[in-house]
């Protein structure tokens, strides 16, 4: 009988987060000593990255996935993901929580494989809110509460195997919040009160960890169910929640650096493997990788796959044999590291432009092989900066061995910058998101172009820079069929955006020009087709934040739209 599998990813936890001189949490240290335990598991430094890279077995630069915003936090269409593999499978497939791959129509978890699906709203711990397979929903409990209940009900549903369960939760991202019990627990044993919250997300995630595995062991199929626990990097610099006094009790190893760039601290991440029908406990030393897991959950489910580009380390777990995997690659975008500028919604300049970075030069980049480890431009501001560490020895990574060892360095350095250039050729890097049109009215945010020019601004919550004449953006539609479409640029208060605007679609003749509250009209003979808008005279500081396109299929001359449906 294939096993089931329940993948929990945590949200911003570093191994220091868990054991017992940190945040109380019995539940996940009774699962680690029950479980095949990595201690050296790279991650990769950011949330979505992370995410594409477990739910493809990909390096996530190549399916598309650069960042955490700005459209370049959407997994391409054309991967495949775990939860497609293991429904082809026979599997029946379910996702609760935070997906971030995606989040307009045709990038849904429920679209890429998922029988049923919550995507909850990012970044909300109370009164969670999201959608149920394509509808909207909430709940009055704590998102992570809510996720586990989902999963539970789930799980309590398909009694017979196999079935896949991905319960990628909230905690502890940012802002830190948590339920008060929790926080006066902490508080009360002395811990500073910005800390206090975080170890009390983490003690409410360990409740809400230990509730999932009581409830899956009172269904009787626990026994032949692997449990898989991680977490999507390390801890977050959090420079509005903690202090440094509450960074140095966090990081308590002391290794070096956050979440967002390519030191360990931020790489690194629990992972705890459980299947009491076939693995026992132990603890792993080897590295292990990312890129490694989904090859390894799928042989030991029995499922073939085409080769991924992780290793497999199944037979580590079944036998006891030593694990090994290949070079880990990390790309971090300047954008991310803590020792940059103040965060803001349009990031540091040109961070969240459409298309590949540039030079390899100018990137942040790493390559680990084996206990050796270099890294390109690791702080960002001194360019062509290259450091070279053996973590075997020096795990805090405070002694660059660049100088004496310069043949190792160049050999790693050409590795990187050939794979650098391998990463360019990949057909869906650095590839913006489509806009999937269906008939009725759909609504996406303005902030996935495929290009800017002019003077445009892309950004976390839409796009600025209008103010500048000629000013433009463009987008890839794709519609179901050849249809007639009218299209409304929606400003940050949901008003028509203000202004003069000049329209086109290039299959289907020269420039619209239009005033505030117009909707051109294009009448599309293709499928697919680039929608481009330009300002003539705009308001400064006008934001776009929506595109809403209208479209209808059967009757081109006629703006009706029977059954349409909300996206």
């Amino acid at each position: 009988m294939p096993p089931n599998i329940l993948l929990i990813q945590c949200d911003d936890l570093g191994p220091d987060d868990l054991g017992l001189d940190g945040p109380y949490t019995p539940n996940l240290l009774n699962l680690e000593k029950a479980s095949f335990s990595a201690k050296d598991f790279s991650v990769q430094p950011v949330c979505t990255p992370s995410r594409a890279a477990l739910l493809t077995g990909r390096h996530p630069l190549r399916t598309g996935v650069s960042h955490v915003h700005g459209g370049k936090d959407f997994l391409h269409r054309e991967e495949i993901t775990l939860a497609e593999r293991f429904r082809e499978a026979g599997y029946t497939t379910g996702m609760w929580g935070k997906w971030h791959l995606g989040h307009s129509e045709g990038y849904f978890p429920w679209q890429r494989g998922f029988d049923e699906a919550y995507m909850a709203d990012l970044y909300k711990h109370r009164q969670t809110r999201g959608r149920y397979n394509g509808e909207p929903g909430s709940s009055d409990q704590w998102a992570d509460e809510h996720i586990v209940d989902l999963a539970l009900d789930f799980i309590q549903r398909h009694p017979k195997p196999p079935w896949f369960a991905y319960v990628p939760t909230l905690t502890p991202h940012t802002p830190h919040d948590a339920p008060e019990e929790w926080v006066r627990f902490h508080l009360d044993r002395g811990c500073p009160p910005g800390l206090a919250v975080n170890r009390a997300m983490v003690s409410f995630l360990d409740e809400q960890v230990g509730r999932l595995l009581k409830g899956l062991e009172k269904t009787g199929q626990a026994e032949n169910t692997v449990v898989v626990f991680l977490s999507d990097h390390g801890p977050a610099f959090a420079a509005n929640q903690l202090d440094d006094h509450d960074r140095r009790l966090r990081n308590r190893s002391g290794r070096r650096g956050w979440k967002g760039d390519l030191y360990e601290n931020g790489l690194q991440s629990p992972l705890f493997i459980r299947w009491p029908a076939a693995v026992g406990p132990r603890v792993c030393a080897d590295p292990l990788q990312l890129l490694d897991l989904a090859p390894t959950l799928l042989d030991l489910c029995g499922i073939a796959s085409p080769p991924m580009e992780g290793r497999s380390f199944a037979s580590t777990l079944l036998e006891g044999s030593p694990a090994s995997t290949g070079d880990i690659f990390t790309y971090a975008h300047p954008g991310w590291l803590t020792t940059g500028p103040p965060y803001s919604m349009t990031g540091i300049p040109g961070e969240y432009a459409p298309g590949p970075p540039g030079a390899f030069d100018a990137q942040c980049l790493a390559i680990r092989r084996g206990m050796h480890k270099l890294m390109l431009n690791p702080e960002f501001a001194s360019r062509e900066d290259v450091v070279l560490y053996d973590l075997r020895h020096d795990p805090l990574e405070t002694r660059d061995l660049s100088g004496s060892l310069p043949e190792l360095r160049d050999e790693l350095l050409a590795a990187l910058r050939s794979w650098w250039e391998e990463i360019l050729r990949e057909p869906h890097a650095f590839t913006p998101p489509v806009l999937c049109v269906h008939p009725g009215e759909n609504l996406f945010a303005a902030n996935l172009p495929c290009e800017l020019s002019g003077g445009a601004v892309n950004g976390v919550n839409g796009i600025t820079g209008w103010e500048h004449s000629g000013a433009s953006a463009s987008y890839r539609l794709e519609l179901d069929c050849p249809g007639t479409v009218w299209v409304t640029l929606l400003d940050a208060k949901g008003h028509p955006a203000q202004g003069a605007w000049e329209w086109r679609c290039p299959g289907t003749g020269g420039w619209q020009c239009t005033q505030t509250g117009e909707s051109p009209e294009f009448r599309l003979p293709s499928t697919e087709e680039m929608l481009e808008v330009r300002a003539v005279r705009v308001p400064s500081e006008t934001r776009l934040a929506k595109v809403r396109i209208e479209c209808h299929f059967n009757a081109l001359n006629e703006r009706t739209f029977e059954g349409a449906a909300a996206f």
